[in-house]
């Protein structure tokens, strides 16, 4: 149960429906299996990229799987600070989402300076002089 009473603003907060849908402990469930079973499949099967044409860049750029992390980084915001009351009894739920949205931040820096293509290697060789 809540052991402070809520300010007016914030009881006014919960009421309204699109935070109270973002703020939905199943929506960000159900948005993060969307997250993994959309990773899963184009990451795991290079057979779905291929019958798709498309490279791992543009698979993880493309538009669904940007909106995707978009609503879940948005559900996981209001969830934290509708939901959660900031103290020390709740460091363990406030550190999990802040180590999502460390993961989202991190995936989002990887792939807008990730470069593709393919690089020659060439096996080491030693020379006797």
């Amino acid at each position: 149960m809540n052991d402070t009473p809520d300010t007016p603003a914030v009881s006014k907060l919960r009421r309204n429906p699109l935070v109270r849908l973002f703020s939905s402990i199943w929506l960000g469930i159900t948005l993060l299996t969307l997250i993994l079973t959309y990773a899963c499949i184009f990451s795991a099967l290079p057979q779905v990229r291929g019958a798709l044409e498309l490279t791992e860049m543009e698979a993880f750029s493309h538009w669904l799987f940007v909106l995707l992390i978009v609503l879940f980084t948005i559900a996981l915001v209001t969830a934290t600070c509708v939901r959660i009351h900031w103290n020390l009894l709740n460091a363990g739920v406030l550190t999990v989402h802040t180590g999502l949205l460390l993961l989202v931040g991190g995936s989002l820096l990887y792939f807008s300076t990730k470069i593709e293509g393919d690089v020659v290697l060439f096996s080491p060789r030693i020379e006797v002089v």
